[in-house]
């Protein structure tokens, strides 16, 4: 079920929320979500995973999470529906996630205007994000736990 141009619904909320809401698991995320991944798909220039389950794969927690879930903290920025966490294919386009990182922070302002408040430093394997309000008008960057 497409939520936006480059993601389905099923990719960004886990299998028993999107089995009991179907389409209307939408809104649980924050509204401002599908332009800003499409934008950040779209600057990578590389397909970009979230949830996979939908489709065999083992991810289901990359995206909202359910109140009750012992991932993540309990006031994780997932469970508002604003914390998603990317996987892209290391190419030779970008080669680590700190590539990732810097494509991020160089295109700060215009992901900003679209939500972007605050990533995550030194994830191994995906890119922490988040819509959180900071009132900053830099990137916030919080460390990796």
């Amino acid at each position: 079920m497409k939520y936006s141009k480059y993601f389905d619904l099923e990719e960004l909320v886990p299998q028993a929320l999107f089995n009991q809401f179907r389409d209307r698991s939408a809104q649980f995320l924050d509204h401002r979500a599908g332009e800003l991944l499409d934008k950040i798909r779209e600057l990578a220039g590389e397909p970009i995973r979230i949830n996979d389950w939908h489709t065999g794969g083992i991810f289901s927690q990359s995206g909202f999470r359910m109140p009750d879930t012992l991932v993540g903290g309990k006031l994780s920025q997932h469970k508002f529906g604003r914390g998603f966490d990317l996987k892209i294919s290391l190419t030779h386009n970008i080669k680590t996630y700190e590539e990732f990182r810097k494509l991020i922070k160089d295109n700060f302002q215009e992901l900003n205007k679209l939500g972007l408040t605050t990533i995550e430093m030194a994830t191994p394997t995906w890119l922490h994000i988040d819509l959180r309000f900071t009132g900053l008008d830099y990137l916030y960057e919080v460390p990796y736990r």
